[in-house]
């Protein structure tokens, strides 16, 4: 079984193949085409995801019970909604287009230390709540 996946500027728009490589634990496929990521939903095993430079407008996925770092910087990303990795310590989303930060919840991302959001054009953080 595989366990890292580097396809860095390949100009890859479709990402369908990772289906048949579940057990990829670290994965960059910065700087292509790629506008949907939903395939990466399958990876479950997932430690590292850099998706640096693509055409992603959401980091929306589904909960990855093992992801510890994400990189979405780069990208078109509008809102934080949808982040919610159980032990995700590391998260990037500088230079996007995110003006207001929404669902970035602890209880969510209990084990989040870094967020890298420099870039963006924030007019709030009210939506991330911090632990009390």
């Amino acid at each position: 079984a595989y366990v890292r996946m580097d396809a860095q500027e390949k100009q890859l728009t479709d990402i369908s193949i990772l289906n048949s490589f579940i057990h990829v634990r670290y994965l960059d496929l910065s700087s292509n085409n790629i506008r949907d990521m939903s395939h990466v939903n399958n990876l479950t095993h997932l430690l590292s995801l850099k998706m640096e430079r693509n055409a992603i407008s959401s980091a929306e996925l589904e909960p990855l019970p093992y992801l510890q770092y994400a990189s979405f910087a780069h990208n078109r990303i509008t809102s934080t909604a949808g982040i919610s990795h159980p032990l995700l310590e590391t998260l990037n989303l500088s230079f996007n287009n995110i003006s207001t930060i929404t669902d970035l919840d602890s209880d969510n991302l209990a084990r989040l230390h870094t967020i890298e959001l420099r870039g963006n054009k924030l007019t709030s953080t009210a939506g991330f709540k911090l632990p009390t």
